[in-house]
């Protein structure tokens, strides 16, 4: 139970600091940076493409050594990354903020779920994923009013640079407080064959290889919004800096209370979530097209919250799905070959999206990005088909 809450407040700080800083990159890219849309891409490709290069070294590292240690590790590189990217709003230092931002999220990534999920009963798993999304919006909700807050007095460079010093202190909270009372590190000759018997399990799974294949369409769906949708909203000169800080802060905290809410309702109403999420990314389609058509600054921000709403309920139901097919063994291995699937797809979709965004608009980039969710669509069909025979 102490390790439970321990992992429902690491939840909790980690994202009220990293939504701190994400409520207020997109502002800080364009109103300080001035970067076009390919720039934009860049900044997010050179982040997958870390997380494509360090995704299997760190998930190893973590199965062989501590997932612990991983974990704290790249939450402190995390924090870091946010000095670099405020030392100046040149287009470099927002490179390599993507660079060790990219390699801290590798070391995160698979290495907490593993270990919290290898410390309590299966039987609990879906119902703990959940709680972690609800602590983690609860975070996000504190993280934007701190944004907004110290934004406003003080200015979005010091703002940046104080969660950047949160996340270093957490990860030294993580090393001294967290234990790993069942995990058993691989030796000899099992960590030799770690690798070889994940990548063994995956080609001859057709489930999990079903899953890399949804997370692959993860990937290609999801960077051409992620980076484009700041253009959209504040690229149209209707909004001041002050006015941007005051409205993507309060739609932000409005798409995670409803993202609470929404989690609540799954986590009591939905037993299998494969028929939800086929639903969740079949209106995406449509809300994303509507932010890229909708020219009225209203409807723009409507859609917009709609869409990341849906977005944000998107991974925690595909992380339930993964670990009710993963066993403790190399779990952190295996999560990390998801999170290099949805690496490659956001670099080559990103790369797509981007260059169209750039030479005929942002627009078509973000349609582009809707039309992509009937490929998440089509796999997730595809998943279920095979699940069932």
């Amino acid at each position: 139970m102490r390790q439970i809450k321990l992992h429902y407040t690491i939840e909790f700080v980690s994202t009220l600091f990293t939504q701190w800083v994400f409520t207020l990159t997109p502002i800080y890219y364009i109103l300080k940076g001035h970067f076009n849309p390919l720039q934009l891409i860049l900044i997010g490709v050179v982040l997958e493409s870390t997380v494509l290069l360090f995704e299997i070294p760190t998930g190893y590292l973590a199965d062989k050594r501590s997932r612990i240690v991983s974990f704290a590790l790249g939450y402190g590189l995390m924090g870091i990354s946010f000095g670099i990217l405020v030392y100046k709003p040149y287009f470099i230092f927002s490179l390599i903020y993507s660079f060790v931002i990219g390699l801290g999220y590798t070391f995160v990534s698979g290495a907490q779920t593993a270990w919290i999920l290898d410390e309590t009963d299966k039987d609990s798993h879906q119902s703990l994923l959940i709680k972690s999304s609800q602590f983690a919006s609860l975070g996000g909700i504190i993280g934007i009013g701190f944004a907004v807050f110290v934004s406003l007095n003080r200015s979005i460079e010091h703002s940046i640079l104080i969660s950047g010093i949160g996340l270093v202190i957490l990860s030294l909270f993580i090393l001294i407080s967290a234990k790993e009372k069942n995990f058993k590190k691989h030796q000899s000759q099992a960590t030799k064959n770690l690798l070889r018997n994940s990548f063994e399990l995956i080609r001859t799974h057709k489930v999990l290889k079903s899953l890399l294949l949804i997370a692959l369409f993860f990937g290609f769906a999801s960077e051409g919004f992620d980076r484009l949708w700041g253009l959209k909203v504040f690229g149209s000169n209707q909004l001041t800096e002050i006015e941007s800080v005051w409205v993507i802060g309060g739609l932000s905290m409005l798409v995670y209370i409803v993202h609470i809410l929404m989690m609540k309702w799954i986590e009591n109403r939905v037993k299998e979530p494969i028929n939800f999420i086929i639903y969740l990314n079949s209106m995406l389609v449509f809300s994303i097209l509507l932010f890229a058509l909708n020219s009225s600054i209203p409807f723009i921000l409507l859609f917009y919250s709609l869409s990341s709403t849906l977005r944000s309920i998107n991974y925690p139901l595909f992380s339930i799905i993964n670990n009710q097919h993963l066993e403790s063994y190399g779990r952190a291995t295996l999560l990390s070959f998801f999170g290099q699937m949805d690496a490659l797809g956001q670099i080559v979709g990103g790369l797509l999206i981007g260059l169209c965004a750039n030479i005929f608009g942002f627009e078509l980039g973000l349609i582009m990005t809707a039309l992509l969710h009937c490929m998440i669509v089509i796999a997730i069909i595809h998943f279920k088909r095979i699940k069932s025979q």
